[in-house]
């Protein structure tokens, strides 16, 4: 049975349900216009027309025959456009919110909601296209009647003369006037909702607006017409929007577009662009542009916009996955920017969204910007970052990314190509200059969408080095062209402009963003700098300036003071008296300009007025700088002050130019010029007070110095020019003299003040050297040495009286350098007298020969004499008045000091004098006061001592030098020789004994008389004895030695014997008794006792060469003397690399045995094997400290290692028999190896027998053969071990015994390998225990018996008794295991087969046969449950088991453990009977 639902409560939503919530998503107004307008767009339409009918029309009869459609013949809004609907076109709008458009990529609306909102007029709205005629009914009221509930549609063309047709089409007739024919176009009719008809209506039941009048679309008429210009912007196809009320046109607007080429025809489009880029993707990216020119009517009046248009469009969006999700919402790259360029838009300009139509959205840019956003349903919003909180994979999330893209990049490109655009129209003159007008705004736009266009376009435009930069003079510019300016002055801008400087200075909006950016790229800033480096450039200008601008550049490109750079401008803007203007920089050929700082200044140089600055035309801020910075000009520019280079230029320029001339040919020195002498009065004034030093020597070659007879002089005087105006002695003197002659005024240069000169020039012309005092010396000399004839004017009286006048000037402070110059000019005027000549009258002399002059005094007895020479000495008299001054005063010849006058003139006389005079000089000298004067002198008296006049004892003839003589009172008298007459004459020692000593007369032992004795000493070798003993009191005496260099070391002085032979060695050839053992076997003994200091000296702290410390080894050893092998060691001589290397091949260490071993064969324990290895002799102990590091670089082995060992053997195992010493220490080497290395493998070790004679370990058994005649045949065959290996060494090394040779020797052919259970038994073993408990045992072994096949019966026996004998078995170690025992016994037998299994677990002999219960192998381990060593007998055999390898003998041949034998029992019983009992 079947049970039916009691209803049906299924969810659905009504249509005028969806319908009203559309109308709230669109609310009423300009936006039903707008999507009408997409709508047509997207169909391909060309043009459409609005028409407000406010006409009733014909009510009956209608299509409707109840009249259900006689409300909707009111009036009415016609919206039409040139294109007819097609087929899915009806479809989707049959489909609200699933239009077929959304998957339909060349049209740009989603067709369905958005043409909805036409309900917020209209409750009944119809569309007649093509031969169509289609009327909505969503309420369905009267739809239902009709069959087609909701949207009845009709064929007006086959139906049109019906009469209900004809009435229903009048509507219509103000556009179709043939019915009978498809109509080529769409009209879409909405019948306004009327007051009734809201109060019905379930679309508008909630809104707050419900009916709709004719008034209410004229005021939408009236609103959409202002922006109906806009709206033709980026339609794809529309090129023409009308608004008509009845028949009459409401307003209108046609777009045309241009090119740069010309009119484009309207059949052009930019959908081409859009279906190869965006549809196809034929195209990655295409950018298109064009001049679009949109003409609108309204109120008679007629206007026309011009908008520059550029489209950019790409294929695709750099993110994979963003760009899957936009071209499925049908969202393309495609923006574009249309800003105006017609005079009245560019001006305050305020753009929108766009995206195909406007969005109310206002950008705030000077540019409308279209690009296909994400936006909100209703149009009213796009999609924005606002909500963090939102998932990054919403759809909101995903729409704000896309919108953000599109504004940083699209939006970017697009608006730097439309720049470019408006530039080429521009330079074509096809649109005014735009400037900033046409650029993004800066700040943030719209909220967070938008922000950064600006500084996108500027770095695009940078990085691209494109000339789209507006500049101050109406132009554009490249980036690298530009400055960047972000203050301007409106003077400056002005003077910029006139210049032609090309500058960028962005509006107040965009200035900050974009200078941060210009500096990011390193753009160069408007600055000073940077304008007086265009300035330069630009020079001449283009076109004439006016003053002030001049004056505003001059004001800017000095605001900075960077005076260096100002110094480089060539810019000519400073204003001259002449009224031109000059730069800055320096050039070739161009003189000063100069800055007048005083009404003075500008009267003192009146005649060069185009090189002089009018500062009347300087602004103050200007002025400032030549007034408060005129230094740093004059460093880096041409300007600079009036000063005395300037000065002196204007002199020879404009004051002397002709004597100037005629100084090209001749010498002009002085020139009469009355006229210039008020001038130069004024002059000197003015360069004085300007700078007084300066002015010294900044007027060369000018005449400007005045002389008597109104005469001028050229600077600097080429001569001295004397002052006589003084009223000092000299000067009156000097007047005196010049009286005798009228004309030696006229010929000397003499200055004398005039009426015109004042004297604060004159004070200053002697400062300046121009003229020279002549109260002064140095003025005096020079003068006189350029005039010295005038000496000759003067009488004896007058020449005496000015030596006397120069003698007082002298004493005055002169200069070191200007007294070196003077006394060269005194010495070649006649103002001295001879020394030895005392007459009354004496002849004047010079000081200029060609002879050597010294002044000397003989008031202390020094008789005269001749000074030997080269050059000839005349020596002057020092004493006579004035003279000496002047002497003294500027060194004009020598004056030497007592001690001067003996070293340099007395010394050298008794140096080469002889007899007498020698005698004589030598008293002379050695007197005390004499000698005091000589040793201030250190070389005067060395030389003196070098001097041999000292008369000896034992010699008549022979003079030595006192350094060569000995005091005789001294000790040091015993270091010498009498036949080296070292001694001085007893009387002449006794009255001249102190002037000996300090002239060097050895008194003591110092380091020179050493080193002076050992050289002698060396040159005696027949005087043994003697030396000895001189050298023992010098020892003693000079404990402290000299150094010695190698030339000592190596020189024989020292008396030394070996082996009974004297003679003298050097210090490298022998040693002394403290370093007997060190050395005595090869180096000779010398009986001095030579303190350690000496030792150090002479090196034999150090050790001899490599071949002498090893000698001495190699004799020790001979000598068996270990004292000498203790002291090398103690020395250290045996520390040094080269030794050890030799010392690792000797055998040199001593053993406690007495002998000496290599390193390798000698250790601290167990090594006392002599003569092979031993054990470190307690002597040596301390030099080889066991486990410490030594001062030698190798070390000795703790013990003898294993191998070691093996070696010695090996050397043992070579003889053919062993002695009995050798056999102690074979013996004795094996207990070792045996108890140290007890896991050792000795298998390739021989070992003796009873004989001594060696044989392989293989070979060798212990014990006695047993007592069993019967195995003789077996023993003869072994070789038993020597007797003196004790059984523990034995027993480490598990030998073989008799027995176990027997076991082997009876082991059957098919017993050739160890009875043994194969693989890693214990983990075998571990594991079955685990999967066998232990009672399992009975099962398994019962399961066994019966699988046997023979056995009946099993029996289970615990065995108590614990005194089984423990003696007689297969091996010692078993006897842990004759104890307490569980025994299993049944009456079958083991098959070979089952014997064999045994050694393989795990592949039981039972395995293949059907027959038996268990596998054998497994289930028989259960017996470790219980034992370590299981054994048992089957038939014939005995077999025992040992899987942990511990208690079985060694296989003989392999000495490996056994796992397990298998033997028989008779054998057993033989040998090991015992082993049997337990059973």
């Amino acid at each position: 049975m079947v049970i039916k639902p009691t209803r049906n409560n299924a969810q659905h939503q009504p249509l005028t349900t969806v319908l009203r919530n559309i109308v709230r998503e669109y609310p009423a107004g300009g936006g039903v216009l707008r999507e009408l307008c997409q709508n047509a767009d997207d169909s391909g339409a060309t043009a459409i027309e609005f028409i407000l009918d406010p006409a009733y029309h014909p009510t009956e009869p209608l299509l409707h025959p109840g009249g259900g459609l006689a409300e909707f013949q009111g009036p009415a809004l016609l919206a039409y456009n040139n294109r007819t609907f097609s087929e899915r076109d009806f479809r989707s709008l049959s489909k609200i919110g699933d239009s077929e458009k959304l998957h339909d990529l060349n049209s740009t609306g989603k067709f369905g909601r958005g043409f909805n909102s036409v309900y917020n007029w209209t409750d009944n709205p119809s569309i007649i296209s093509g031969s169509a005629l289609l009327i909505l009914d969503p309420h369905e009221t009267w739809s239902r009647d009709v069959g087609e509930p909701g949207g009845p549609l009709w064929d007006f063309v086959e139906n049109h003369q019906e009469p209900e047709m004809a009435n229903q089409l009048a509507p219509f007739r103000c556009l179709i006037n043939d019915f009978s024919r498809p109509y080529e176009g769409t009209i879409i009719r909405l019948p306004l909702r009327t007051a009734e008809q809201a109060a019905r209506s379930e679309i508008v039941r909630d809104l707050e607006r419900k009916s709709t009048g004719f008034e209410d679309i004229k005021e939408v008429f009236e609103s959409f017409s202002t922006e109906m210009v806009e709206y033709l912007l980026f339609l794809r196809h529309i090129s023409s929007i009308r608004l008509k009320i009845g028949n009459e046109v409401f307003a209108e607007a046609v777009a045309r577009k241009f090119s740069l080429e010309g009119d484009i025809t309207d059949s052009f489009t930019i959908d081409d662009a859009y279906r190869r880029v965006l549809v196809q993707g034929l195209e990655e990216t295409r950018v298109h542009q064009f001049v679009m020119a949109i003409t609108s009517q309204k109120d008679g009046e007629t206007s026309t916009a011009r908008y520059a248009v550029t489209h950019q469009m790409r294929h695709s969006h750099p993110d994979g996955e963003l760009h899957e999700w936009s071209r499925s919402y049908k969202l393309f790259p495609w923006a574009a920017i249309a800003c105006p360029i017609s005079e009245g838009l560019l001006q305050n300009f305020s753009g929108k969204l766009f995206s195909t139509l406007p969005l109310p959205i206002r950008s705030q840019h000077p540019a409308h910007i279209h690009a296909m956003f994400s936006i909100t349903p209703d149009r009213a919003s796009i999609h924005r970052d606002e909500d963090s909180t939102v998932s990054e994979r919403t759809e909101t999330k995903r729409g704000s990314r896309w919108n953000r893209w599109i504004f940083e990049d699209l939006v970017v490109s697009a608006w730097t190509a439309n720049l470019q655009f408006i530039s080429d129209l521009t330079d074509r003159n096809d649109c005014p200059f735009a400037g900033w007008n046409v650029w993004p705004l800066g700040g943030k736009e719209q909220g967070s969408l938008g922000v950064g266009i600006l500084e996108g376009v500027f770095e695009r435009i940078v990085t691209g080095e494109l000339r789209l930069l507006p500049t101050i003079g109406k132009s554009l510019a490249r980036p690298s062209h530009s400055l960047f300016a972000t203050r301007l002055a409106t003077s400056l801008e002005e003077a910029l402009r006139e210049a032609t400087v090309v500058v960028v200075f962005p509006p107040n909006d965009r200035r900050e963003q974009l200078c941060q950016i210009s500096r990011r790229y390193s753009l160069r800033s408007m600055a000073p700098t940077s304008i007086r480096e265009v300035l330069s450039a630009l020079e001449p200008f283009p076109k004439p300036m006016s003053n002030s601008s001049r004056s505003a550049l001059l004001d800017y490109i000095l605001s900075d003071n960077d005076y260096e750079e100002i110094g480089d401008c060539c810019a000519r803007l400073l204003p001259m008296l002449d009224g031109t203007f000059e730069a800055f920089q320096h050039r070739s050929g161009c003189i000063e300009v100069r800055f007048a700082r005083s009404q003075e200044e500008l009267e003192l140089f009146d005649q060069c007025n185009s090189w002089v600055i009018d500062n009347t035309k300087l602004s103050s801020d200007s002025l400032d700088h030549f007034k408060y910075q005129m230094a740093l000009l004059e460093r880096f520019t041409r300007v600079s002050r009036w000063d005395l280079e300037g000065a002196a230029f204007y002199c020879g320029s404009w004051v002397f130019p002709e004597e100037k001339k005629r100084c090209k040919g001749h010498f002009v020195n002085t020139i009469v010029r009355p006229e210039l002498l008020e001038w130069v009065n004024r002059f000197w004034k003015w360069a004085v007070a300007l700078d007084r030093k300066g002015a010294m020597l900044a007027f060369e070659n000018l005449w400007l110095l005045p002389l008597t007879g109104n005469r001028l002089l050229k600077l600097p005087p080429t001569t001295i020019t004397l002052d006589v105006s003084g009223s000092g002695q000299v000067a009156q003197l000097f007047r005196k003299i010049l009286a005798y002659s009228s004309t030696v005024a006229s010929d000397y240069y003499i200055y004398t003040t005039n009426e015109t000169m004042s004297r604060t020039n004159t004070e200053f012309f002697r400062e300046a050297k121009f003229i020279y005092d002549c109260e002064k010396l140095e003025n005096l000399v020079l003068w006189l040495d350029s005039c010295p004839e005038l000496l000759n004017f003067a009488s004896h009286e007058q020449r005496t009286q000015l030596v006397d006048l120069m003698g007082i000037l002298a004493v005055k402070h002169i200069a070191q350098e200007t007294k070196t110059r003077l006394g060269k000019l005194l010495k070649g005027l006649p103002l001295f007298h001879p020394a030895f000549n005392r007459e009354e009258k004496r002849p004047w002399i010079s000081l200029n020969g060609l002879a050597n002059y010294v002044a000397i005094s003989t008031k202390d007895g020094l008789p005269a004499f001749q000074h030997a020479g080269a050059i000839e000495t005349i020596f002057v008299d020092k004493d006579c008045r004035g003279a000496l001054s002047l002497l003294n005063a500027f060194s004009l010849c020598k004056t030497p000091s007592k001690a001067e006058l003996l070293q340099q003139y007395v010394l050298p006389s008794l140096e080469k004098s002889t007899g007498k005079t020698k005698a004589a000089l030598s008293q002379y000298i050695l007197h005390w006061q004499n000698l005091m004067e000589l040793s201030h002198d250190r070389s005067a008296i060395e030389r003196l001592a070098s001097m041999k006049f000292v008369p000896v004892r034992g010699s008549e003839s022979m003079l030595k030098s006192p350094p060569e003589l000995v005091d005789p009172s001294t000790v040091v008298e015993g270091l010498y020789f009498l036949d080296e007459h070292p001694f001085p004459r007893a009387d002449f020692l006794q009255n001249f004994r102190g002037g000996l000593t300090t002239l060097g007369m050895i008194t003591r032992i110092t380091n020179a008389v050493v080193l002076e004795r050992l050289k002698k000493y060396s040159r005696c070798p027949d005087q043994f004895d003697g030396i000895s003993h001189r050298l023992q009191l010098m020892l003693n005496e000079r404990p402290i030695p000299p150094l010695l260099g190698s030339e000592y070391r190596e020189l024989k002085w020292i008396p030394a014997s070996m082996d009974g032979k004297e003679g003298l060695f050097s210090a490298s050839e022998c040693r002394d008794h403290s370093r007997k053992n060190l050395v005595k076997y090869v180096m000779p003994l010398t009986k001095l006792e030579i303190g350690p200091r000496w030792a150090t000296e002479l090196g034999w702290f150090k050790p001899p060469s490599l071949h002498i410390v090893l000698e001495q080894l190699r004799m020790a050893i001979l000598n068996m003397d270990n004292s000498v092998i203790v002291s090398l060691l103690d020395a250290g001589w045996l520390k040094d690399e080269s030794v050890q290397s030799v010392l690792e091949q000797m055998a040199w260490i001593p053993g406690i045995s007495g002998g000496y071993y290599h390193r390798s064969d000698i250790f601290f324990h167990n090594a006392e094997f002599h003569p092979y290895l031993d054990v470190l002799s307690p002597l040596v102990g301390d030099f080889f400290p066991e486990g410490r590091a030594t001062s030698l670089c190798f070390t000795l082995e703790k013990e003898p290692s294993l191998r070691k060992l093996a070696e010695v053997q090996g050397k043992l195992a070579s003889r053919k028999g062993l002695s009995k010493k050798n056999l102690a220490v074979y013996v004795s080497l094996l207990n070792s190896a045996a108890e140290r290395f007890k896991d050792a493998d000795f298998s390739t070790w021989k070992f003796p027998d009873a004989d001594g004679v060696m044989h392989d370990c293989c070979e060798m058994t212990v014990g006695a053969p047993p007592r069993d005649g019967g195995q003789d045949a077996i023993t003869k065959a072994l070789h038993f071990l020597h007797p003196s290996i004790p059984q523990t060494t034995i027993d480490l090394l598990q030998f073989p015994t008799v027995q176990d040779r027997f076991l082997e020797k009876r082991v059957g052919p098919e017993f050739i390998q160890d009875f043994e259970q194969g693989q890693e038994l214990t983990a075998i073993i571990s594991d079955s225990l685990q999967r066998y408990p232990i009672q399992d045992t009975f099962n398994e072994y019962l399961a066994n018996a019966e699988d046997s096949g023979g056995a009946e019966k099993i029996t289970w026996v615990v065995d108590a008794t614990t005194k089984y004998p423990k003696v007689n078995l297969i091996t010692n170690k078993l006897e842990e295991c004759t104890g307490e025992a569980l025994l299993c016994h049944n009456d079958g037998c083991f098959s070979q087969k089952d014997l064999d299994s045994l050694t393989d677990i795990g592949n039981s002999s039972k395995r293949d046969e059907v027959s038996k219960i268990g596998r054998f192998g497994r289930g028989s381990l259960t017996m470790y449950h219980w034992t370590c060593t299981p054994s048992f007998i089957t038939g014939e055999h005995f077999v025992i088991i040992d899987p942990e390898q511990k208690r079985l003998p060694n296989n003989p041949t392999t000495r490996k453990p056994r796992k397990g034998m298998l033997l028989s029992i008779r054998d057993v019983r033989q040998l090991c009977g015992f082993s049997c009992r337990p059973f």
